[in-house]
């Protein structure tokens, strides 16, 4: 995902808005980030779908396995 984002950065035209919301509506419909070249190849005419609570709570869970770790302290806000 790194080296796909550091291509995409190296780019002329911006095309990393374009590319990220592609990824997303893929995310909403299948619930998985792409993988294969042929996964990538259905962001050409991939777009808006409807999401339900459980495809939302698969899209959170695939954004918090892609992050680090969390250093906030709850207890703050008690």
């Amino acid at each position: 995902m790194e080296e796909q984002a550091s291509v995409i950065a190296k780019l002329p035209f911006n095309l990393g808005s374009t590319v990220s919301r592609k990824i997303y509506y893929y995310l909403i419909k299948h619930r998985k980030i792409p993988s294969k070249f042929s996964e990538y190849l259905k962001l050409l005419t991939i777009g808006p779908s409807s999401a339900d609570r459980e495809t939302l709570a698969a899209v959170l869970n695939i954004i918090s396995e892609q992050g680090a770790a969390s250093t906030f302290d709850c207890e703050t806000l008690r």
